[in-house]
């Protein structure tokens, strides 16, 4: 797999597929590029995707200790301009939704699209909660907190239905993967500033949003708020899925994003 190194951390990243037009995953604070396996396998006959695992998170390992996580987004344009990417659809789930909206600020010609998943601006609408879960995982690890987590980022249906038990195992290793450094990355996340509301009003790109409606981690209220900010955006509430939409509704998300990728495919 290959490596770069981007202020002081070895990103681990993956390309998929042969297509003209790029597809960009970025996953959500706990998880991994692996969060996106039913979407590389959907589309990778189409599109070239680019995975990548954030910084101290799967196998991309941080160097210094160091993690700040409101640069992250600068992290992922020093990655596209190293690869000579001009232009992509880029598709972030949760925290990888945030890094998606500051790079289409940013850098607005480096997106044809976007597609947020579970999205939120405002990371401290949670922030005594998250803070008690970052001081338990900084002395216990993920363990000592792993059913709550899994609260917040399934739906009770999924959580609960036999006939998905080995996904939610496979998941649960997953997040059990994480050590106990992962901590850094979670506060640093949690004191991210803010994205201006007032900011969405300056992205032109089209943008698909996808939220759903069992969502405890971001509830779909947030969703509804970003797409009544960003004028050319679609809002597509997922109807039983929590935080995890992409795994938990495979088949509706990945026909709502080709429907609207589509659209702007060369």
């Amino acid at each position: 797999m290959p490596i770069i190194n981007i202020n002081n951390c070895n990103y681990n990243y993956e390309i998929h597929g042969s297509g003209e037009d790029i597809l960009v995953f970025s996953h959500g604070l706990l998880w991994n590029s692996g969060v996106f396996i039913n979407q590389i396998e959907y589309f990778k006959s189409k599109y070239s995707i680019l995975i990548y695992d954030q910084c101290g998170h799967g196998q991309s390992m941080i160097l210094d200790g160091n993690f700040k996580s409101r640069c992250l987004y600068k992290d992922v344009i020093k990655l596209l301009d190293h690869l000579k990417l001009k232009q992509v659809h880029f598709i972030g789930l949760s925290m990888g939704a945030d890094i998606a909206i500051r790079i289409a600020l940013k850098r607005p010609n480096l997106i044809k699209s976007l597609v947020l998943i579970s999205a939120s601006v405002s990371p401290e609408s949670n922030y005594r909660k998250y803070r008690l879960l970052n001081n338990i995982v900084k002395f216990s690890g993920i363990k000592a907190v792993l059913q709550p987590i899994l609260v917040n980022m399934f739906s009770i249906h999924f959580l609960n239905d036999p006939n998905r038990k080995e996904e939610l195992k496979k998941w649960t290793t997953e997040l059990l993967k994480n050590d106990k450094e992962i901590h850094i990355a979670i506060l640093s996340a949690l004191k991210r500033k803010n994205i201006d509301l007032n900011d969405l009003l300056n992205i032109s790109c089209p943008t698909l949003i996808l939220a759903g409606t069992e969502d405890k981690a971001t509830p779909s209220e947030n969703s509804k708020l970003v797409h009544s900010m960003i004028k050319n955006s679609i809002l597509c509430n997922i109807e039983g899925s929590g935080h995890m939409v992409n795994i938990e509704d495979p088949e509706t998300c990945n026909y709502e994003m080709e429907q609207f990728l589509d659209q702007y495919n060369n």
